[in-house]
């Protein structure tokens, strides 16, 4: 080893370069169809993107696109050296396979506990949840009625960990701010939903709006409301949702780096397949940023 130092050895880039390539690689990565949920399309840009870089290596990335509503009708896949995925009950049988068959996994979006894969890349939802409390705390002064509302319930990972987080800093630093109810809609629709809150508690000072997939229920609060003043804090980031903040129908909006979400696992499993290097963690949490009209 201090031979190798005292020559100032160097390892070749172009001849690492070239042995990757003879590995052919090739990753499949798994992702809601964006028609369904349009958050995925920055996901789906970003994983586009970082296999375009990859193919300069040799690497093939294969993406298959998935109903948010229905079950996967699952590619036979042959050959793989990695799997990128959200761990959806239709995918379960995926997941399992790839476990059994000791194929590399990375999982984005959705933090799974089994311990299984090399990574999670995604949004620390509890973090959110505080991050949405603290803007609720600024924008009703501290004090006011909330009411939370969610397209998913407890059983949706993202959903119960937002709420909890957000209910805890809320309890722990803004006690005057009281939260009426948490209203889900797993088995009806999000405008019924929201109809209901507002009949039940129609001087709501401020909602905390949980994973809708069409923002436009934000049209319905505010026409339904008898506060004119009322704030809507959301996550995420789509393209429906800049016209909102822009125009005041929502007042903050927590955004997870989703092009990251996309790009990230295909880099981890670029790095462990060809060079055998880990992650440094194991969970990848993205950075957390919030958007208002003056930021759009």
């Amino acid at each position: 080893m201090h031979l190798v130092d005292e020559m100032c050895y160097k390892p070749n880039s172009v001849a690492q370069g070239l042995a990757i390539m003879r590995k052919k690689l090739k990753f499949s990565f798994f992702i809601i169809d964006p028609a369904d949920h349009p958050f995925f399309e920055d996901v789906l840009k970003g994983a586009q993107r970082k296999a375009e870089q990859l193919a300069q290596y040799g690497v093939e990335v294969e993406i298959h696109t998935i109903s948010a509503y229905a079950s996967a009708s699952i590619p036979s896949i042959l050959q793989t050296d990695g799997i990128a995925m959200m761990p959806l009950p239709q995918l379960e049988p995926l997941r399992r396979w790839a476990i059994e068959k000791e194929i590399p996994l990375v999982y984005y979006n959705i933090p799974i506990e089994d311990g299984s894969g090399l990574a999670y890349v995604g949004c620390d939802y509890e973090q959110a949840g505080r991050i949405a409390a603290g803007l609720c705390g600024i924008c009703g002064n501290g004090e006011g009625k909330v009411g939370i509302l969610s397209e998913g319930d407890s059983s949706v990972i993202s959903c119960r960990n937002r709420a909890e987080g957000f209910q805890q800093e809320l309890a722990a630093n803004y006690p005057a701010l009281r939260v009426t109810e948490c209203y889900a809609s797993a088995t009806a629709d999000l405008v019924t939903t929201a109809k209901k809150m507002l009949q039940e508690h129609p001087d709501l000072d401020i909602i905390y709006l949980i994973n809708p997939g069409d923002y436009s229920v934000c049209r319905t609060i505010h026409n339904l409301s008898e506060n004119p003043h009322l704030k809507i804090i959301t996550n995420d980031l789509t393209e429906q949702q800049r016209h909102m903040v822009s125009n005041g129908l929502i007042t903050a909006t927590i955004c997870q780096e989703p092009e990251r979400q996309g790009a990230q696992p295909l880099e981890i499993l670029f790095q462990y397949a060809s060079n055998g290097i880990f992650p440094t963690n194991k969970n990848c949490y993205t950075n957390l940023s919030i958007h208002i009209s003056q930021n759009i």
